[in-house]
């Protein structure tokens, strides 16, 4: 909304021209005010001014001559409707002294009320108005217009109030425009406009010392504080709570100056369609600087050079897009060196942006910053980043904004920031305040799967142009001498350039730089599981959290890199292995991952179950002396003969047996020993090769090996058979 111009410019003269003292006294000069002490000569200038619709200056006049009672005024508002006393373009009065208490309260001001660089003691305007202006004035003790209905709009610009600049609960049809004003309290609100409403809010170069208290105010359009300044010594400096604008805009101003905000900012509940903060600068005393609590809001932007000195808190709130990425963000604890013990506990003295139980459609979190080494970055956030239960549309972060990542077994790491242990807080050990808290955060949608911006994965130039560099064999990357283009190469340009050009009779354009590949990136899974890792060692050893995991691993899977997925799946696990304390059950992990990456690659058990069967084959076939047949000894009452050098017996029953009766020596009735076959008949318990019902071992060894191959053959088949159906893995259905 443009601001809407000032009135009372128009007929403003280069000097005043005092009037002559009449030599007898006339309305309203005969009034009993005027009984004690002759009118001034500004008093005189004021009434004749609203009498034929002009403006009275009094800037000109000696100190005794600009001063005004303030029963003169409200004799004049009080008969504004008198056509005779009061033209309709109303009462302006420029740079007059008006002392004491100006009350204008419960009045029905029928006509504009102007009084520009003047000097008031108090003003009291509790009452109904067109359009007023008090642009640079400058009021002694303070402006109480509680409840006022102004038919127009407020000009407060380059105004100095001294005491409390109450407008709760006022009405005004127009907006409100305090641009380089200056309010200042020693204590409490400097501004109370509680419930007001108002078409819209300026206070561009403005200054408050004080609480700036505009809870519950329903602005129609904009609120606007360019290169404003709120201070406070502790507490609110904007107590904003259950705003309803359509936007609140802090940028700097036309000169570069920031909006600087000293105290908490507070927005709780708060209805607004876009929140933007520009390069503001929150510094804030008491652990929080920004608060949005159950907030609903459209978007919520900033730029770079927004930065926070304390803890940004969006608990439950509903914001369509929550841009942070060129902020800076620092806890409390990092931002002002607390010492005391109440800083040290503070609720939120180590958090640095907290969206716990937020609804945000699209998240930008910080990117990294320069580092003092030579092209490294390091995090802008300096705290934690609290995400719990947070349910986000879109992610959008950086890999060089993560925090570093954890090492197994370690609770913090000389990367992070941490708090070290002393008399004042009692830590025993040093205190990791800088990682990201995941627990319950659900996220739909990656912007970056692997933390890198497309513009800077993107390759140069066009896919016509890698197809014709592939066609050429002329690429950077093998830096091939100067040459000329050969007949077959400047043909294929001209067919691709005719194929590829939207319009083909014209002359193609020039080709811009030839096709570079850059270096290859890292895996997606690779790079999310060091941010993974960027949680608190609470997260990852102490009391493992799968949650995060299983997130990640569904999204990614949902965005198609199914394969990046199942290595989260797997990484889950294996950090899970690590943080359980039960031997048993860390070996059992372990089995499964080298088995079978926990059911995700079953055919590594399928692998593991041939190596084991001809590892089991060549002790079998090694036990015997022979390959081929050998000499026949009976044993002892029993019917079978043995073969292979004594190591395995036959079990076919009462059959007298003779060597030329085995399998492959004519008549074949009984099957000859093949060790392989006779270790997949033993490996595998649900298929009968017939093997291992014609042959057992006699040797102690033998039997022990069979039965330990079947045990294992038992153990990996299920195991391969859960992995193919999906059942060992029906916790992470991708």
């Amino acid at each position: 909304m443009a601001k809407s111009p000032q009135s009372g410019d128009e007929d403003k003269p280069a000097k005043p021209v005092p009037r002559p003292r009449p030599t007898r006294r006339e309305a309203p000069f005969d009034l009993p005010i005027f009984a004690d002490k002759e009118p001034t000569l500004a008093e005189r200038e004021l009434v004749w001014a609203a009498k034929a619709g002009n403006t009275a200056f009094a800037s000109g006049y000696p100190d005794a001559d600009k001063e005004v009672r303030p029963a003169l005024l409200r004799w004049l508002c009080q008969n504004s409707s008198d056509r005779n006393l009061v033209d309709p373009h109303g009462i302006r009065l420029f740079g007059a002294t008006i002392p004491g208490k100006l009350d204008l309260n419960y009045l029905d001001i029928a006509v504009p009320l102007w009084l520009r660089d003047c000097e008031i003691g108090r003003l009291l305007l509790r009452a109904r108005t067109r359009e007023v202006g008090f642009s640079g004035s400058r009021f002694l003790a303070g402006v109480d217009a509680k409840g006022a209905q102004v038919d127009g709009s407020w000009f407060m610009d380059y105004a100095r109030v001294a005491g409390t600049f109450a407008i709760n609960s006022a009405v005004l049809e127009g907006q409100f425009n305090a641009d380089g004003a200056a309010f200042a309290v020693e204590e409490g609100d400097a501004i109370n406009a509680q419930a007001v409403k108002a078409s819209a809010w300026f206070m561009d170069g403005a200054h408050v010392t004080g609480t700036f208290n505009i809870g519950g105010a329903v602005l129609q359009e904009v609120f606007s504080a360019f290169g404003a300044t709120f201070a406070v010594e502790e507490g609110n400096a904007i107590n904003a709570q259950a705003v309803k604008a359509m936007a609140w805009l802090m940028r700097s101003d036309s000169g570069g100056k920031c909006t600087k905000i000293h105290g908490l900012f507070d927005l709780n509940h708060a209805a607004i369609e876009q929140v933007e903060l520009a390069n503001a600068v929150l510094l804030s005393s008491e652990g929080v600087a920004l608060r949005l609590d159950r907030a609903r809001i459209g978007a919520f932007t900033t730029k770079a050079g927004f930065s926070a000195s304390g803890a940004i808190l969006a608990v439950h709130a509903d914001i369509g897009r929550l841009k942070l990425e060129r902020a800076t963000l620092a806890a409390h604890w990092l931002a002002t060196d607390a010492t005391k013990p109440h800083e040290l506990y503070g609720e939120f003295a180590d958090c640095a942006l907290s969206a716990v139980g937020a609804k945000i459609g699209r998240l930008d979190l910080p990117r990294g910053e320069a580092a003092a080494q030579k092209s490294a970055t390091k995090p802008r956030v300096r705290g934690i980043i609290d995400l719990s239960r947070a349910k986000i549309g879109t992610l959008v972060d950086f890999a060089d904004g993560w925090f570093a990542p954890l090492t197994r077994g370690e609770d913090c790491c000389e990367d992070r920031l941490t708090v070290a242990p002393n008399a004042h807080n009692g830590f025993k050990q040093a205190r990791d305040i800088q990682h990201i808290v995941l627990d319950g955060t659900e996220y739909e949608f990656l912007e970056h799967p692997d933390g890198i911006p497309g513009a800077q994965r993107r390759v140069n130039g066009t896919i016509w142009q890698r197809f014709r560099h592939f066609l050429t064999i002329d690429h950077p990357k093998f830096d091939p001498p100067p040459r000329q283009e050969t007949r077959r190469e400047r043909w294929w340009t001209a067919v691709l350039t005719w194929v590829t050009s939207e319009h083909p009779h014209e002359t193609p354009k020039p080709v811009p730089a030839p096709y570079s590949p850059g270096p290859k990136a890292e895996p997606v899974w690779k790079a999310r599981s060091r941010w993974l890792m960027s949680q608190s060692a609470e997260e990852l050893t102490h009391r493992f959290n799968p949650q995060p995991w299983r997130q990640l691993a569904q999204t990614l899977a949902h965005m198609g890199y199914e394969e990046d997925a199942r290595h989260i799946a797997i990484r889950r696990r294996i950090a899970q292995r690590a943080a359980e304390p039960n031997l048993f059950l860390r070996a059992v992990s372990y089995l499964l991952h080298i088995l079978a990456n926990y059911g995700f690659s079953p055919w590594r058990t399928v692998l593991w179950s041939v190596g084991l069967i001809a590892v089991f084959g060549l002790a079998y076939g090694g036990l015997g002396q022979c390959w081929g047949e050998c000499p026949v000894a009976f044993g002892s009452g029993t019917t079978a003969r043995q073969i292979i050098a004594g190591d395995f017996i036959g079990v076919a029953g009462d059959v007298l047996a003779v060597a030329k009766d085995v399998g492959g020596n004519g008549t074949g009735r009984y099957p000859a020993f093949n060790p392989w076959f006779y270790s997949l008949d033993l490996f595998i318990p649900v298929l009968d090769l017939g093997s291992d019902t014609y042959w057992r071992p006699i040797s102690l060894l033998g039997y022990a090996l069979t039965v330990i191959e079947q045990i294992l053959g038992a153990f990996l088949v299920a195991l391969a058979v859960t992995g193919f159906t999906g059942l060992l893995t029906r916790d992470d259905r991708l």
